[in-house]
C-alpha cells in the first residue's frame, strides 16, 4: 500500500518536473517585438551591397533598400576593373551614376573597394614594364624611411631577454632622406642574435650572383656586427664600422627563391645604418616595375578618393589582403589565375602604402581592411590580428577591419564567436561587411529552400547580431551590411550560378525568417 502511494506520489513529481520545464521554454519570437524596419531597430548603421544598375530600373528594389538600411555598399562601381580600362583611362560614369543614386536616395555610401586582387584591371596593371635591362631594388623599405616613431615597416627589430639594447629612428644625421636605422647594444645576450634586425621575405632567384651594398657607421672605429642572407639556409659576413658613413658590400650567390636580410649584433656599440640596395635584373614574366605599380595605385586611391571626398566618408582601402591559412596573398602564396597580386611587386609595404595615401587623400576618412572566410580558418584570424596590430605599432592609418560574414549554415559558430572577439581586441572598429547565410552548401540541383532550413538560417543571423553585441564592445561596433537584399538578386545566385536563398528577402522581395532573426537579434541586444 505505502509501495502505491509512493509510485503514485512520484509520478505526480516527475508530471509537475515536465509541466514546469515545458512552461519555462521560451519562444522569443513570439515575446519579442518582431515589428519595424532595421535601420529603425539598430543603434548602428544597418547597410546593404547594393547592384546599382538593378536599384536604377527596379522600383521594388529600390524601396525595399531605402526601406529597410540606412548605408549602401556598392558591390563593384568603385572598384578599378569597372573604374581603369585597359589602358589606364579612368572612366567614372557607373560611379557617378551610382554615387547620385544613393544620394538623391538620402543613403549613406560606404566606398569598397580601393585595393582588390581579384578586382584590379590586370591587363593595365601588367602593361606596367619595366624597360629591357632594367635592375630593381627587392629589399623592402631599403632606406627605413617607411613608418612612424621607432617603427620601421617591412623591418622587424628584435632584443631577447638575456640583452640589453634599443632600436631608434635617427633623424638628425641620416645618411639620405629623413630616416636611419639606429641601434645602441649595451648587452649583446647570451646569442648572436640575441639583438637582431630582419626585413620582409623578398624574391632572388637561386644560383644568381648578387651584390649588396648599404650604408653604415658605428659609434666608435672597429665595432662590428654580421650581415646575414637567411630563410631556411643561412650565410653570413662580419663588417667592422667607423663613425663616419661609408658603403659596404657584401656579394653572395642565392641559395632560395625568397630569402631575408638581417642583421645580428654579437658586440656592444652603437650602430647606424641607411640606403640598402640589391638589385635584381627585371626580364621574362619579372618585369614589371615596381615603381610603376606603386604609382598606379597611389594614383587611383587618391583621384577616387578625391571624386567622392564630400560624399564617401569611409571605405574599404584593402581588400583580402591574406590566401587561406593567412600568408600574405600573391601568387607564390598558391594563388592562381588572372588576378592581380600587389604583393608580388611591391611586397608586404602595398598595405601599409594604401593606407598612407588613402589618409593623405582624405584625412578623415574612417579606412578599413576587409577580409572573408575567417570564421573556418583560425589561423588567418590570427594572422590578421597580428597584421593590424603590426600596421597599428607603425603609425598606419588604419581605422577597421571588415568581417565579411560569408557564411553558411553548417558554420561552426564557435569559429564567428573566436573571429568577433579576436578583431575587437585590436581596439578598431569592426564592421560586418557582406554578410548572407547559405542553405544549400552542398549544391544540391533543384533546391528549394524548405521551412526547416529557413529556420536553421533565421537562428544563424539571430545568432551573428546577438555575437556582434557580446562580443564587439558599443564604441568599435561600424554597423552590419547584408550583401544584397533579395535572393533574386544574390552574388552567389549570378555571379556563382549556384542554386541558394542566402538573403533576408526572397525572390519576391518579401521578407523571410532570417529577416525576423535580425530583428529579434537587434532588439534583444545579446
Amino acid at each position: 500500500m505505502f509501495r502505491n502511494a509512493f509510485a503514485v506520489i512520484a509520478v505526480a513529481a516527475i508530471t509537475c518536473i515536465s509541466c514546469k520545464k515545458k512552461t519555462e521554454v521560451i519562444d522569443e519570437y513570439a515575446t519579442t517585438d518582431t515589428t519595424g524596419v532595421l535601420k529603425q531597430v539598430a543603434d548602428f548603421p544597418v547597410g546593404v551591397g547594393v547592384r546599382a544598375d538593378v536599384m536604377a530600373t527596379n522600383s521594388a528594389y529600390a524601396n525595399l533598400v531605402t526601406t529597410h538600411f540606412n548605408r549602401v555598399t556598392f558591390e563593384n562601381e568603385l572598384k578599378h576593373a569597372t573604374v581603369v580600362s585597359n589602358e589606364g583611362a579612368f572612366d567614372y560614369t557607373k560611379a557617378d551614376a551610382a554615387v547620385a543614386l544613393a544620394q538623391n536616395a538620402g543613403l549613406r555610401m560606404f566606398g569598397h573597394a580601393l585595393v582588390d586582387w581579384q578586382s584590379s584591371n590586370s591587363t593595365y596593371l601588367r602593361s606596367l614594364t619595366a624597360s629591357a635591362g632594367s635592375l630593381a631594388n627587392v629589399i623592402p623599405n631599403p632606406g627605413f624611411e617607411l613608418g612612424s616613431g621607432n617603427n620601421f615597416t617591412n623591418w622587424v627589430t628584435q632584443v631577447d631577454p638575456t640583452a640589453t639594447a634599443t632600436w631608434q629612428v635617427e633623424n638628425a644625421s641620416a645618411y639620405e632622406g629623413s630616416r636611419a636605422l639606429k641601434v645602441n647594444v649595451v648587452t649583446p645576450g647570451q646569442y648572436q642574435y640575441s639583438v637582431q634586425a630582419y626585413s620582409d621575405l623578398f624574391s632572388l632567384t637561386p644560383g644568381a650572383s648578387y651584390t649588396l651594398t648599404f650604408y653604415a657607421k658605428s659609434g666608435v672605429n672597429g665595432d662590428r656586427f654580421k650581415a646575414i642572407i637567411q630563410n631556411t639556409k643561412y650565410e653570413e659576413k662580419t663588417f667592422f664600422l667607423t663613425p663616419s658613413w661609408q658603403q659596404y658590400i657584401y656579394t653572395f650567390t642565392a641559395t632560395e627563391a625568397n630569402t631575408t636580410i638581417r642583421f645580428h649584433f654579437p658586440a656592444a656599440g652603437t650602430f647606424y645604418f641607411d640606403n640598402l640596395s640589391l638589385l635584381k635584373p627585371l626580364s621574362g614574366e619579372n618585369n614589371l616595375d615596381p615603381v610603376k605599380i606603386d604609382n598606379a595605385m597611389k594614383q587611383f586611391i587618391t583621384t577616387t578618393i578625391n571624386r567622392y571626398k564630400n560624399r564617401i566618408h569611409a571605405w574599404d582601402v584593402v581588400n583580402e589582403p591574406l590566401a587561406p591559412g593567412g600568408a600574405i596573398r600573391s601568387a607564390a602564396a598558391g594563388e592562381a589565375g588572372t588576378n592581380f597580386y600587389f604583393a608580388d611587386v611591391l611586397g608586404k609595404s602595398y598595405i601599409a602604402k594604401a593606407f598612407q595615401y588613402a589618409n593623405t587623400a582624405d584625412p578623415n576618412a574612417t579606412l578599413f581592411l576587409n577580409e572573408g572566410l575567417l570564421e573556418t580558418d583560425g589561423a588567418k584570424v590570427d594572422s590578421l590580428v597580428r597584421l593590424v596590430n603590426e600596421l597599428k605599432s607603425q603609425g598606419v592609418p588604419i581605422h577597421g577591419i571588415g568581417v565579411q560574414m560569408h557564411i553558411t549554415t553548417k558554420v561552426d559558430r564557435g569559429g564567428i564567436e573566436n573571429t568577433l572577439s579576436k578583431l575587437a581586441s585590436t581596439g578598431l572598429k569592426i564592421h560586418i561587411s557582406e554578410m548572407d547565410v547559405r542553405t544549400n552548401p552542398w549544391n544540391y540541383f533543384g533546391y528549394k529552400q524548405s521551412n526547416e532550413d529557413m529556420i536553421a538560417q533565421r537562428d544563424l543571423y539571430r545568432f551573428v547580431v546577438g555575437a556582434y553585441y557580446r562580443l564587439v564592445p558599443a564604441a568599435q561596433r561600424y554597423g552590419i551590411t547584408f550583401w544584397d537584399p533579395s535572393d533574386k538578386y544574390s552574388w552567389i545566385i549570378i555571379n556563382q550560378n549556384k542554386e541558394d536563398a542566402p538573403t533576408l528577402f526572397d525572390v519576391n522581395m518579401q521578407k523571410k525568417p532570417a529577416y525576423y532573426g535580425v530583428i529579434v537579434g537587434l532588439r534583444r541586444k545579446d
